[in-house]
């Protein structure tokens, strides 16, 4: 396969699951069709009875051999993270299962899923809690107590409800086909973009990195690897292209080069692990005459990875650079320092992005609205009306802050009143949930359908919620060289790390998520400047190679 078109496989495939997974998988499925192949043809007596006996008991030793083999050599935290997410049943998951007749045969529309749907989550726990326990429990009762007795019955039983069970996921996995695309996920470990998107928009598939275990992601892409990190493909790769960004080499809790937008400082830089600035915008001369850049609050890559878009929140405007030999304003949409809700004007723009169609979106604050727009600066369409500022959506928001464009080409919004929000691509809200502080900022989904949101208050927090808004992870501190002075953006790393800016202690910051404690940072705690180390309320940030 050439380069080319491993690209664009990968582009047009996405990791579902790993080598950890996939092994599981492929292991109790195959023992258990060995257990119950001898198992049927055993008989009672000969020669034959005993080979078969003898195997049908290997068998079963071979898997929990096996199983307890991958789980201690295995990618434990990739499996962690299945086991929270399979134990996990919210109102989603509920209608799923309320439906599920009507939907499965083509008869209603399938309700949205995350990774897994809730078909898939309780198979799973009916494997794991009741059938592969109860034949091991009752085969190993029916071997020690004799074939004529209630444990070797119940084992029986057990079989039966086994059999059904395995013989509907395969009728779900291999003959239905509505379903069956998920069939390639357990075979290759990716499966097709779109039918993830159409099957499981709950789920960001976007944030899962590489096809192997997240172990070996992580030796990848540099969390302790000496040697020279495997180039990143995407929007990354081509930003890292264009900016002369060199392989990275040495050990570092930071996975590549972070792009930063310094805002009080009216510059977007881009800094290495070893805390040197390699790139920064504007330089003299990058802007035409009459062109401002003041006060860049966020930055993010295009799709293509070709340019960045910035949002200057407090000049009421948003702005595209276009990256190469000399970085430039391409596009450019409100009025300097003039906010306003007409065509063309912005109220305290906030997280700009270009999406993949092509429409830039933005939450524009104080007009409480999130707005779509084409690239002649037409209002395609939004969330929310300027001057309707209460929580009622989709009608109306309160105060967005944040607009963040999710794979299924919804958008997940954050109100500075304390909500938020899920829509699908088509503006339709999915849910709304109440964050743990007054002041969201930023939320973004991760791969296991939760929500990462920071907190911008003093001091400032930042939590991981379920989608029905309970708290299952905090950073918090009171004080000290860990608190956090209103931290606007929160992003998970592939290698366990959360990158926040903590904006009023003018530094960014990567939190191990493990551990609670900070692993690296760049700024000086509570000290604004300009000069190389120093940074001025850094307001966004973004991985780049």
């Amino acid at each position: 396969m050439t380069a080319s078109s491993l690209d664009a496989r990968q582009a047009a495939t996405v990791v579902r699951f790993g080598r950890t997974e996939r092994a599981l998988h492929w292991l109790t499925g195959g023992l258990f069709f060995g257990m119950l192949g001898t198992g049927l043809f055993m008989g009672r007596r000969g020669l034959a009875h005993q080979i078969l006996y003898a195997s049908h008991l290997a068998f079963g030793g071979l898997l929990v051999a096996g199983v307890a083999t991958i789980v201690w050599r295995g990618d434990r935290r990739r499996l962690r993270a299945d086991v929270r997410e399979v134990g996990r049943l919210d109102e989603l998951d509920r209608r799923w299962l309320r439906s599920a007749p009507s939907h499965l045969l083509g008869l209603t529309r399938e309700p949205a899923a995350g990774r897994f749907n809730a078909g898939q989550k309780l198979n799973s726990r009916l494997n794991a809690i009741v059938i592969i326990p109860g034949l091991l429990l009752t085969g190993v009762l029916a071997a020690l107590l004799g074939h004529h007795t209630l444990a070797a019955e119940l084992h029986k039983l057990v079989v039966i409800v086994a059999a059904v069970v395995v013989g509907a996921h395969i009728y779900m996995a291999v003959l239905n086909p509505r379903t069956r695309g998920a069939m390639r996920g357990i075979v290759t470990g990716r499966v097709d973009r779109r039918w993830a998107a159409r099957h499981h928009p709950r789920w960001n598939p976007d944030d899962v990195a590489g096809c192997g275990d997240s172990r070996v992601r992580a030796s990848a892409v540099g969390a302790g690897s000496s040697a020279a990190k495997a180039p990143p493909t995407g929007p990354a790769s081509t930003a890292a292209r264009l900016l002369r960004l060199p392989p990275l080499r040495g050990r570092s809790p930071l996975p590549g080069y972070l792009m930063i937008a310094d805002r009080d400082n009216n510059r977007v830089i881009v800094v290495s692990p070893d805390h040197r600035v390699v790139w920064r915008f504007p330089r003299a001369g990058a802007l035409a005459p009459g062109q401002r850049f003041a006060g860049p609050d966020d930055a993010f890559l295009t799709p293509s990875g070709r340019a960045i878009v910035t949002n200057e929140e407090y000049s009421d405007t948003i702005s595209e650079i276009a990256l190469g030999p000399r970085p430039r304003i391409v596009w450019s949409y409100g009025h300097a320092g003039a906010s306003g809700s007409a065509p063309g004007y912005l109220a305290h723009p906030d997280d700009a992005y270009v999406l993949p169609n092509g429409l830039v979106s933005v939450a524009d604050i104080v007009n409480c609205r999130v707005l779509f727009l084409g690239r002649t600066g037409r209002i395609v369409r939004s969330i929310g009306s300027a001057g309707a500022c209460t929580h009622d959506p989709p009608r109306t928001l309160d105060a967005p802050n944040g607009d963040t464009p999710l794979p299924d080409g919804g958008v997940l919004v954050t109100e500075i009143g304390g909500w938020i929000d899920r829509f699908d691509r088509r503006g339709r809200l999915l849910f709304s949930i109440r964050s743990p502080t007054d002041y969201p900022s930023d939320a973004q989904l991760l791969p296991d359908g939760n929500i990462l949101v920071a907190g911008f208050n003093t001091p400032g927090r930042i939590d991981v919620l379920t989608s029905t808004g309970r708290i299952v992870w905090t950073y918090a501190r009171a004080g000290g060289p860990g608190g956090l002075d209103r931290p606007s953006l929160a992003v998970a790393l592939a290698n366990g790390t959360i990158a926040a800016t903590d904006d009023w202690h003018h530094r960014v910051v990567l939190i191990d998520r493990r551990s609670k404690r900070i692993v690296w940072q760049y700024g000086h705690l509570g000290r604004a400047g300009s000069a190389p180390g120093y940074l001025d309320k850094p307001d966004g940030l973004q991985l780049v190679g």
